[in-house]
């Protein structure tokens, strides 16, 4: 990402200034087309970033299976990276033969992991890795609230280290 010089950071900052102000005023006709647009320049550019990638990995996969592979590796590498991972909380993608792994662990505890098979065909694969991350994204916020809330996701209490409620 190249970096932005003094009037470019301005220029940026009005254009948020200007979407802010559109979107949160008092007639709700002119925030709706505002957002609307809004979101209809977020969805080219999430189409353009899903061609990219997918035109990327047919590419790789005429020659041979290891580049696209890797490619797919990085691919989940990369959707992984947009989340926040709380600390004290590691998370893992590994490549196993024709199998992409993905891992969640607190600190300490055991790890838990959830796979995909790779089929070959770019679409299904990027919607794979892409479902993947997010069920490991929910898998962490269960994991964090047994642990931090000591408590299930049906509402059940959890008994912790040092404390016993009777």
């Amino acid at each position: 990402m190249p970096k932005l010089d003094e009037t470019q950071s301005k220029k940026n900052a009005g254009l948020v200034g200007e979407e802010l102000d559109a979107a949160g005023q008092e007639s709700e006709t002119k925030a709706v087309k505002w957002i609307k647009e809004l979101e209809n320049d977020r969805q080219k550019e999430e189409l353009y970033e899903f061609g990219k990638n997918q035109e990327d990995l047919e590419k790789k996969r005429r020659y041979s299976k290891n580049p696209y592979y890797q490619s797919l590796l990085n691919l989940a590498t990369e959707e992984l990276s947009q989340y926040d991972i709380p600390p004290g909380y590691n998370t893992d993608i590994i490549l196993k033969e024709d199998k992409i792994l993905f891992g969640l662990q607190k600190v300490g505890f055991r790890w838990y992991a959830k796979g995909m098979s790779i089929c070959g065909e770019p679409k299904y694969d990027i919607n794979c890795v892409q479902r993947m991350v997010v069920q490991m994204m929910l898998s962490l916020d269960e994991l964090e609230e047994q642990h931090e809330k000591h408590r299930t996701k049906s509402g059940i209490q959890l008994p912790s280290k040092g404390r016993l409620d009777i």
